[in-house]
């Protein structure tokens, strides 16, 4: 029995909730209970008296997007809540980048910090296992803990502050939970999450705020983060197309010239030591104009600083044939016969070379070639140029969120293409990007010409729908989110742990949604923005709702006013009263009569534009359009789908009730779900068959639910009686064993995509309220009336359905032949063994049903 079944009895919720990070229950009242892991210590100072209700108002039905209600609490005035608001004591600062994986940090100083101590940082709790000797560094690491999430922090950012207490509050996530008590004050079970409800989720948006007795905060649904912005797109100037290569500091070359008379003995002998990026910085981007530069400067202040200026002048680059040779000026003397030279480039030997005069002597510069390869530089110094690449200065957005490989928007003049690359290094406010490749039939366009051109990248992903909005959710840029979908760079999705999403639901969506091939930009962009046209034109919506565990996850669900089956019956005693009239309100659903249909995807506009109009609709009521922006990559696929997902809306939504009615929170119902009404209120009627007479009886779709937290009351929004009527086919599984073929104990069959066997023989047994029946046929055979399992019970077992059999009728044996293998599917209505929840299904593709 859950709590919500036990209120019924006298019982009432004791409500608590956890905050991101906190180590603290924070409860109505102390229970005394044991804490789930991670929390230290409960306090009863939370309040939840001012909060509005709960849950999920509606679904906004033309984007797919809840419409859901914040919740409102406060933390009285405690010396714990005092302890946990209060300014950190302790703080240090990172001094080096630290990844979402690392379990080491340098910091600046950790004087005062010891062994275990707990931190944060950003919105992170982390522990320390070892402070390192010397006060810069600390290892052993524990990460993401209480609830927290792993990020990476970058130096030269508030993300870098490390204290000892929360500097943040807004953006920590909220569980709120309520466990069963009794008339007594007495919590049930031993462990505080033993018989605890998951309410509700969230993130705090604002607080804390100082009130009277204590300090208020406010939360918005799991459900509204798709509604937010993604990390802003990056836009600038396209500065160059020269080749440019990321250098380091370090780096040194080592030139040994000699130069050797006719005897054989040295005139003079140098080892010069060249440090040409020791002013720049590890990872700055140079080109190869650059870079030569900075090697005539480095052999300069080497000749001076090896006094060599009598006998070496100054490096100088010859360009011949398109590449460009260094040369090194010798002051002539007679007695010189030839010169050997050795230059080294990160101890690899990059030119050796024994230059017999007059041959390698032009104007008293001396000629170096290349000898070998390997060398960090070669491409672009000592041999060929690198491949083309194009180096963007940019001007709106944090270079870091560069994806890669990506897609480079350019507009230059009335020139407008898009340019793909598989590599990208960003240095300061520049983004060098190499791996070009431009789509065919893009105008011809020099290097030169696009110097200075209007640039944006283009944050795109392409893929099955579903996985786009898996990835979209849980992309952090770190792979820690999840093993499958966790794979976009960061600015690219939200970050959302997988624990708090039901991937199933969007992988086994329902055509066409489910295999629709498209492709997404998402630079700035909302989840909703994204995908709400596809959600809204197939009537699907990422709401929030317990799954079966009772957790409350992020579900792709169904929100046509249509549907086949149900959860539950709700009828007049479901209904209540106590606080004014149970059913709230009762009219006609929102109904638009002009549908626009428009594709496009990446980051372009609008490729197709397809208008749907219901015209005599609009000649009477005037015209109220939606549209629908769709990112499908499929013309033809689009088209086909469009076109009867448009004409159920024009038929279904002009007559579809929507309708608000109160019940006990012991009802199943939960947003997305179909349930049966039995109600004989007067102020609803059935359109479709009696709208003489008051009350309705049939199917439903539960639009939205919240809950009154004080009094638990639940009010439900449902859709009602379109006017399209949608039936499914009753289903027909193959038999995947049993244990006797004439009268067995129990029969298996395939789970079904999604477990959808398993799912409906569940839901007929639950909803008969015990056995059914199961018709047995064999494939290319007459069915009859006659051959019959009773079934008890329905559960998996080795990865297969398992029904447990009651009786048989008809003296039939099953078979898992090739050639005729057995098949269960609903009875029908002339065997007189069908459930009023299996009559529902059509036996047909007509749309008749066996009821």
């Amino acid at each position: 029995m859950s709590l919500w079944d036990a209120t019924r009895y006298g019982f009432s919720p004791v409500y608590w909730l956890q905050l991101a990070g906190v180590p603290v229950v924070f409860a109505e009242r102390e229970t005394g209970l044991t804490l789930p892991s991670g929390y230290t210590s409960e306090d009863g100072s939370l309040t939840i008296d001012g909060s509005a209700e709960v849950g999920t108002e509606q679904i906004d039905r033309t984007n797919g997007s809840a419409v859901s209600l914040s919740l409102s609490f406060k933390l009285l005035d405690t010396a714990t809540v005092r302890t946990w608001l209060r300014r950190w004591s302790k703080k240090m600062a990172l001094t080096a980048d630290l990844s979402a994986t690392a379990t080491a940090m340098t910091v600046d100083d950790s004087a005062g910090w010891s062994n275990g101590d707990a931190f944060y940082i950003g919105i992170e709790r982390c522990t320390i296992g070892t402070v390192a000797p010397g006060g810069t560094s600390c290892t052993g690491l524990g990460r993401a803990l209480v609830g927290t999430l792993a990020h990476e922090y970058k130096t030269g950012t508030t993300g870098q502050i490390i204290t000892d207490r929360p500097r943040f509050w807004r953006g920590r996530d909220v569980i709120l939970w309520a466990s069963p008590c009794d008339a007594s004050g007495y919590c049930t079970g031993t462990n505080l999450a033993d018989d605890a409800v998951m309410v509700w989720r969230g993130r705090i948006d604002e607080g804390p705020a100082r009130d009277v007795d204590g300090f208020r905060f406010r939360a918005s649904s799991l459900d509204r983060i798709p509604a937010r912005g993604l990390a802003g797109g990056v836009s600038g100037t396209l500065l160059d197309s020269d080749p440019r290569v990321a250098v380091s500091q370090g780096w040194q070359a080592q030139v040994t010239i000699r130069a050797r008379n006719a005897g054989g003995t040295y005139v003079w002998d140098y080892t010069l030591w060249l440090e040409p990026f020791a002013s720049d910085s590890d990872g700055d981007l140079l080109t190869t104009a650059e870079m030569r530069d900075r090697f005539v400067t480095a052999m300069a202040a080497a000749v001076s600083n090896a006094s060599a200026g009598a006998d070496v002048g100054g490096l100088v680059w010859s360009k011949a044939t398109g590449q460009y040779t260094p040369q090194l000026a010798i002051v002539a003397d007679a007695t010189i016969e030839g010169f050997e030279i050795f230059v080294y480039f990160g101890s690899v030997d990059v030119t050796t070379a024994w230059q017999p005069t007059p041959g390698g002597w032009d104007g008293g510069n001396l000629k170096l070639y290349s000898a070998a390869g390997g060398n960090p530089i070669e491409p672009d110094i000592w041999a060929q140029p690198a491949p083309p690449g194009v180096t963007v200065t940019v001007d709106d957005g944090d270079p870091g969120n560069i994806p890669a490989p990506g897609k480079l928007r350019i507009t230059v003049g009335e020139i407008d293409f898009v340019l793909s690359y598989t590599e990208v290094a960003a240095v300061n406010d520049r983004a060098y990007l190499t791996g070009l490749s431009v789509p065919p039939g893009t105008p011809p366009t020099k290097a030169n010409e696009l110097d200075g051109a209007t640039c944006a990248f283009i944050f795109a992903d392409e893929g099955a729908m579903p996985l786009l909005m898996l990835r979209a959710l849980m992309s952090s840029g770190t792979g820690e989110r999840s093993a499958t979908y966790d794979t976009l760079s960061r600015g690219q999705g939200y970050g959302l742990s997988e624990d708090v999403i039901d991937a199933a639901s969007f992988t086994t969506a329902s055509e066409p949604v489910g295999s629709m091939v498209a492709e997404v930009t998402s630079g700035g962009a909302t989840f909703v923005e994204m995908f709400g046209g596809a959600l809204g034109l197939f009537r699907k919506a990422v709401v929030l709702r317990p799954d079966a565990d009772g957790d409350q996850l992020l579900t792709l669900v169904d929100c046509a006013p249509y549907g086949a089956g149900y959860s539950t019956t709700i009828t007049d005693t479901d209904l209540l009263s106590d606080a004014g009239d149970p059913v709230l309100s009762a009219g006609l659903a929102p109904s638009p009569n002009v549908l626009r249909v428009l594709r496009h995807f990446g980051g372009g506009s609008a490729v197709d534009i397809w208008p749907f109009v219901d015209a005599p609709r609009v000649e009477a009521d005037g015209r109220d359009e939606v549209e629908y922006p769709i990112p499908a990559t499929d013309r033809q696929a689009l088209w086909e789908v469009a076109g009867p997902a448009a004409a159920s809306h024009l038929a279904a939504d002009q007559t579809a009730q929507a309708i608000e009615i109160r019940v006990g929170p012991w009802i199943a119902a939960e947003v997305g779900d179909i349930v049966r009404l039995e109600l004989t209120h007067p102020a609803l009627w059935t359109w479709s068959t009696s709208p003489g007479a008051p009350g309705y009886t049939g199917q439903a779709r539960v639009v939205g639910r919240r809950i009154e937290l004080q009094s638990t009351a639940v009010v439900l929004t449902l859709l009602a009686d379109s006017g399209v009527a949608v039936t499914s086919l009753s289903p027909a599984a193959a038999v995947a064993g049993y244990d006797v073929a004439a009268a067995p104990t129990y029969i298996d069959l395939p789970l079904g995509p999604g477990q959808g066997y398993l799912m409906h023989m569940q839901a007929a047994l639950s909803d008969a309220g015990g056995n059914v029946w199961l018709q047995h046929y064999v494939r290319g055979g007459t069915e009859t009336t006659t051959q019959l399992h009773e079934i008890s019970a329905a559960a998996e077992s080795g990865g297969l359905c398992r029904l447990t059999v009651a009786s048989t009728v008809g003296g039939h044996s099953l078979s898992l032949s090739t050639s005729a293998p057995s098949y269960l599917t609903l009875p029908t209505l002339d065997g007189a063994k069908v459930s009023a929840w299996q009559a529902m299904f059509a036996h047909v593709d007509d749309g008749t049903i066996w009821g």
